[in-house]
């Protein structure tokens, strides 16, 4: 039992763990009786409540977190300060905003998975990545570019989950 006790003021909508952390976001100002403008994280040993405070302005739907880094994506227009638009890759200790920026142009991001060097986007956009991708693309994401896929959407998508390709039809 870790003991937490770390009520936020709204809502959660996303959890992501990585390097002994859980990492929660959504539409909440307060953690407990800390301020966490939609992003707070929790160390998994202690329950304690951690310093990582990315600090947005608006609501963050969903959270990938990867080694050091944690992508965060949904409906806000800065990151600590600092125009980012729906999408932002930000260190996993501090909350520090990385300055990679695939550049949304739309309304919001619902959905992230990650795969290797690749990170997978859904939502409501025309452009990301410096192309023209309809509410879904692949991007790199060591710089934030397009990959050269180019799938159709025509409808919202609001989860994602990926499986890797040499397991699927495996069966042991």
């Amino acid at each position: 039992t870790l003991g937490m006790d770390h009520d936020a003021d709204d809502a959660v909508l996303g959890l992501a763990v990585a390097n002994g952390r859980l990492y929660m976001v959504g539409e909440f100002n307060q953690m407990g009786t800390s301020t966490r403008n939609q992003c707070a994280a929790v160390d998994l040993t202690t329950g304690a409540l951690t310093t990582w405070n990315p600090n947005t302005t608006g609501t963050v739907r969903t959270v990938i977190a990867d080694g050091s880094n944690v992508y965060i994506a949904g409906d806000f227009l800065q990151v600590g300060g600092v125009t980012r638009r729906f999408l932002a890759k930000v260190n996993g200790t501090s909350g520090t905003l990385d300055p990679w920026d695939p550049f949304p142009v739309g309304n919001t991001i619902r959905a992230i998975a990650l795969v290797g060097d690749t990170i997978y986007v859904a939502g409501d956009f025309s452009t990301i990545g410096a192309e023209f991708r309809e509410d879904l693309v692949a991007l790199d994401v060591n710089t934030g570019l397009a990959t050269s896929w180019a799938p159709t959407c025509d409808g919202v998508i609001n989860a994602m989950v990926v499986q890797d390709p040499y397991r699927m039809g495996h069966h042991a």
